[in-house]
């Protein structure tokens, strides 16, 4: 579904959670990139934001991966 409507949030979480459990992390941080690209509530997005770098840290050890995703949340808080 999320293929036919990539801003379809419910849609992309879905798929994303049937990645991470099929073990294809690429894919599901692939997706959560997405996700917090449309999420609309910036809180929301610093919080996805965060759940991808860790994911990138973790799972891929993508470190610089890692840290944009940081720099993205960190940009999106007030002051």
């Amino acid at each position: 579904a999320y293929t036919l409507d990539p801003q379809c949030i419910a849609a992309l979480y879905e798929a994303r959670q049937l990645y991470a459990a099929a073990g294809d992390h690429t894919s599901a941080l692939d997706l959560l990139e997405t996700e917090a690209s449309v999420e609309p509530d910036a809180e929301r997005r610093v919080s996805l934001l965060s759940e991808l770098a860790r994911g990138k840290a973790r799972e891929l050890g993508d470190v610089n991966g890692a840290i944009m995703a940081l720099r993205s949340a960190l940009a999106l808080l007030p002051g």
